[in-house]
């Protein structure tokens, strides 16, 4: 099984994935010696560390050799969070995807801060280039309704998951949410 098959396969498992965030090469080593069967990174950490705000205030470039850095010195999945995409461009989305795939990178979190419609353009213009390109990547909804206190924001969460799914995402990660039973709702 191939790395992507790996991270793919953790997200089907009875036990809920545990995937804790790393920001450089040790902490992602040390993830992994702590037994972590897959590394996520976060964009708030990685950005902190090079003297960046979040909130996509990090070049790209930048953010890429953090993740390159981390994959090349690491053996498991990492997945990585990916903000807004780092453009509103679906063109230059879909060249930093490739880029993202050629580091080894699995998996991508991407936040629908922008919006649903500009959310949608960027799930479909990605979901669409990995299938013409015949490649992988898990694609890690975000929406934040709760993390914004939007209205409703349950309605709104159930409302973008089954919109997400259908654009191509594998996966929902619903920030700010703490109560059991909106989570099993």
């Amino acid at each position: 099984m191939n790395k992507y098959e790996t991270f793919f396969q953790l997200h089907h498992n009875k036990e809920p994935l545990i995937l804790a965030n790393a920001w450089n090469v040790k902490s992602a080593q040390i993830l992994e010696q702590n037994g972590y069967e897959a590394i996520g990174t976060s964009s708030g950490a990685i950005s902190n560390s090079m003297g960046y705000e979040d909130g996509e205030k990090i070049p790209f470039s930048e953010l890429l050799y953090i993740v390159k850095r981390i994959i090349a010195n690491t053996t498991v999945p990492v997945s990585v969070d990916f903000e807004s995409g780092y453009t509103d461009n679906l063109n230059t989305l879909t060249d930093y995807i490739q880029h993202i795939i050629d580091t080894g990178v699995v998996g991508i979190n991407i936040e629908d801060s922008q919006g649903e419609d500009l959310y949608l353009n960027k799930l479909y213009a990605i979901k669409n280039y990995l299938v013409k390109s015949d490649q992988k990547l898990f694609i890690n909804a975000r929406t934040d309704g709760f993390l914004r206190k939007l209205d409703w924001p349950l309605n709104l969460t159930i409302k973008r998951a089954k919109m997400y799914m259908e654009a191509g995402a594998d996966g929902l990660f619903v920030t700010a949410l703490a109560d059991p039973e909106i989570i099993n709702r």
